[in-house]
C-alpha cells in the first residue's frame, strides 16, 4: 500500500465484539476489506470511503474447525483470502476469492475449493496474483513440510 492512501490517519467505527477472528485489509486510495469468523461463519464487507460506511455483510462460508492464519490481499477490483483450518488435528487451506463493485458498493465473494495439504504439515500461506492465460487472476500459496523434511510450495489460482 502506498503512502497516498486517503484513510491513513483517519478512524472509523467498527465493532469487533462477538468476532473470533478478523482481519482489515486497505485496498486502494479509499477502500477497506474485513474478513472476520462470527458464529462459525466467515463474513465479508467493504468499504469505499475509509471505513465511514460498510456493505452489509456477506457470509461466504461455514467453518468446521480452528482457523488461524487469516491472508488478506487486493489488487485493482480482485481479492484474495487465504487462512488454515485445523479440524481433528489436521490442518486445510481454505479460501475465498472475489471481486470488489466500487459502483455499487457492494462486495462479490465465493469459496474456494478446501484443500488437505500436499505433504505433512502446513507451514504456511501467503496470498497474491499472478498473470495466467493473458489475465490476472488471485492466488493463495500452500507452504507445506515434505517427508523429507524439506519445504514444497503449491499455487492455487481463483481465475
Amino acid at each position: 500500500m502506498d503512502s497516498s492512501n486517503q484513510c491513513c490517519g483517519k478512524e472509523f467505527e467498527f465493532d469487533l465484539n462477538g468476532l473470533d477472528q478478523y482481519k482489515f485489509y486497505a485496498a486502494g486510495e479509499s477502500t477497506i476489506i474485513v474478513a472476520y469468523i462470527k458464529d462459525g461463519q466467515v463474513y465479508t464487507t467493504v468499504s469505499y470511503d475509509c471505513g465511514q460506511n460498510f456493505s452489509e455483510p456477506k457470509k461466504t462460508m461455514s467453518i468446521n474447525g480452528v482457523v488461524k492464519d487469516i491472508q488478506v490481499q487486493a489488487k485493482n477490483n480482485q481479492f484474495v483470502i487465504a487462512f488454515k483450518e485445523t479440524i481433528s488435528d489436521i490442518e486445510y487451506r481454505r479460501a475465498i476469492a472475489g471481486s470488489l463493485a466500487p459502483t455499487e458498493k457492494t462486495i462479490n465473494s465465493r469459496e474456494c475449493t478446501t484443500e488437505r495439504p500436499k505433504g505433512k504439515k502446513l507451514v504456511d500461506l501467503s496470498v497474491g496474483f499472478r498473470e495466467k492465460d493473458g489475465k490476472e487472476e488471485s492466488v493463495d500459496h500452500e507452504f507445506y513440510l515434505t517427508d523429507d523434511g524439506k519445504i514444497g510450495l503449491e499455487c492455487y489460482g481463483h481465475g
